[in-house]
């Protein structure tokens, strides 16, 4: 068995007026792919892109909030209630993407310590 660090981008999105907290894991892979997980009051959805054009943060500013819930639905055929649940969710996603700044540290990859010299790992 071979156990590895992953690097993610997690954010945890509080005070949205009739809304639970949020957590989202982006895993950006390179190459136009990502990956995108989303919690919210005990459920979860995810979803894995795997030609996007760009990175997943600018991607999902871009999407269509329908295509992205489309998305995490994976297939499924949810009510509607649960489709205007989830839409509501990925705006919420895509404004505090819009609001943090790439300098903000909530915006910074995690999973692994950071370099104090800013220096590249060594092959």
């Amino acid at each position: 068995m071979k156990i590895s660090p992953i690097e993610i981008t997690a954010l945890e999105i509080t005070e949205v007026p009739s809304l639970d907290p949020v957590r989202v894991f982006m895993q950006d892979f390179g190459k136009g792919q990502g990956r995108l997980i989303i919690e919210c009051y005990g459920r979860a959805w995810s979803n894995f892109w795997a030609m996007m054009g760009t990175d997943l943060r600018s991607f999902l500013l871009a999407a269509d909030v329908g295509y992205i819930e489309n998305a995490l639905h994976c297939g499924q055929k949810p009510k509607k209630v649960e489709r205007e649940y989830l839409q509501r969710i990925v705006r919420t996603l895509q404004s505090a993407l819009r609001e943090a700044s790439p300098e903000n540290a909530t915006m910074e990859p995690c999973g692994r310590e950071p370099r104090p010299d800013n220096s590249q790992p060594t092959a």
